[in-house]
């Protein structure tokens, strides 16, 4: 096994840190995740372990995709669910525009907020 490989077996959450960040600002995205909160990230969510190409392993969304990889912002869905996510849409007619899954799962997500917030 080469050094490199070693590594990534030996640090699984640092390699995966290092990927997400390099990628982030490969494709110019905001980055400003710490490694502390993408290690708790990882252990409620078992990212690190689960982690992978195949359909059912997890990939790090944004669940604003405007706002980048910031805290708050990623959580951990499979592959299947990440492609399905960026291809699904439906047609509007009240606002004549294509809504977009991330619209339409951050606005039900702002109105559960909504209905639990005490008047």
């Amino acid at each position: 096994m080469c050094g490199k490989k070693a590594w990534r077996k030996k640090y699984p959450i640092k390699a995966a840190y290092q990927t997400l960040k390099y990628n982030a600002r490969r494709r110019g995205k905001t980055f400003t995740i710490s490694f502390e909160y993408f290690k708790a990230f990882c252990f409620v969510t078992n990212y690190h372990k689960k982690r992978g190409k195949r359909k059912d392993c997890y990939s790090v969304d944004r669940i604003n995709p405007e706002l980048g990889y910031v805290e708050g912002n990623i959580r951990s869905i499979t592959m299947s669910d990440n492609v399905r996510r960026v291809h699904y849409a439906i047609w509007d007619d009240n606002e004549k525009q294509m809504k977009y899954w991330h619209e339409l799962i951050t606005k039900e997500m702002d109105n559960q907020r909504l209905a639990s917030v005490p008047f």
